[in-house]
């Protein structure tokens, strides 16, 4: 699988120390202890990317923000986890980055990966590989993100929460979420997708059956606009705008707010955990259908 250029550049300037600081609070030299280490000779492979991004980010993590070693299928795989600041969590957030794949990105990703878990979910974001430039590996990557986010929820399973496990993706994120609930239909509760944008090579993204939020900002991206109108259109006219306190599908946009979400970040994750908090009051199991698709 073919490696992208600005990856390599986005390493290079975190490590010349020009990484954004986080956006919601400063972040001091993490007090945590590091989680046990397991002998270099025992673990299954992690790559290039993740090994320089984890060294980086080893001394530069808040207080409370774990560095984790996920071991699962194809190898060991990096993720941030900040456990809920509650003793009964309310449920289990999988926080997906987008283009940048970091699970420390400092525009929408670490803002809410801190606002979450203070509020009281354990908020579990991988490290997401970029989709190749080659299609013949599409299969391969996909297979590998499906390995990773087998590997989270497997984490976060292990943590005490009385809620439901939803996935938060950004940009490609919210695109890897559905592929993920497509191929594991009972994974998930629900899903909320801000800026959603559909993978490379892709020119839509379906309306996933499981309860959805889009959410977007009046001054986004106008083809996010656009692909947002139309999943709202599509969910109207199946009747999932319903008038009840617990609609499956629901449309939240934040005046003024920019694609970044700079100066926004506690609208963003206010309204965001007001949806979360109808997903726990949510009467009965949440049922999972196939992914329908709208149409380009």
């Amino acid at each position: 699988m073919k490696s992208r250029p600005y990856v390599l550049l986005l390493l290079s300037a975190a490590a010349a120390g020009s990484l954004p600081a986080a956006a919601a609070t400063p972040a001091p030299p993490a007090t945590d202890p590091a989680p046990a280490a397991t002998p270099s000779s025992e673990r299954p492979p992690a790559t290039a990317p993740e090994e320089v991004l984890a060294r980086l980010l080893a001394g530069r993590l808040a207080p409370g923000t774990e560095l984790l070693w996920l071991e699962g299928d194809g190898g060991r795989h990096l993720a941030l986890l900040r456990p809920a600041a509650r003793a009964r969590p309310q449920g289990n957030v999988l926080l997906l980055p987008g283009r940048s794949g970091q699970p420390a990105w400092p525009e929408v990703v670490r803002p809410l990966l801190w606002t979450l878990s203070r509020y009281g979910w354990n908020v579990l974001a991988p490290y997401l590989p970029l989709p190749p430039d080659d299609p013949e590996d599409r299969e391969d990557w996909l297979l590998d993100i499906e390995q990773r986010l087998d590997a989270a929820r497997t984490h976060l399973a292990g943590l005490r929460a009385d809620g439901p496990l939803v996935a938060v993706g950004y940009e490609h994120g919210a695109a890897i979420a559905q592929h993920y609930a497509q191929r594991r239909p009972q994974a998930l509760h629900a899903l909320a997708a801000i800026s959603p944008m559909p993978l490379l090579g892709e020119d839509h993204l379906p309306l996933p059956v499981l309860p959805l939020l889009d959410m977007h900002g009046t001054l986004e991206l106008p083809h996010i606009q656009a692909l947002v109108a139309k999943r709202a259109l599509h969910a109207r006219r199946q009747g999932r705008f319903s008038p009840g306190a617990h609609p499956s599908y629901r449309l939240i946009t934040i005046a003024g707010a920019e694609h970044g979400y700079r100066g926004f970040e506690a609208e963003l994750g206010k309204r965001l955990l007001g949806w979360l908090r109808s997903q726990t009051e949510a009467n009965g199991p949440i049922t999972h259908s196939p992914i329908t698709d709208p149409g380009p």
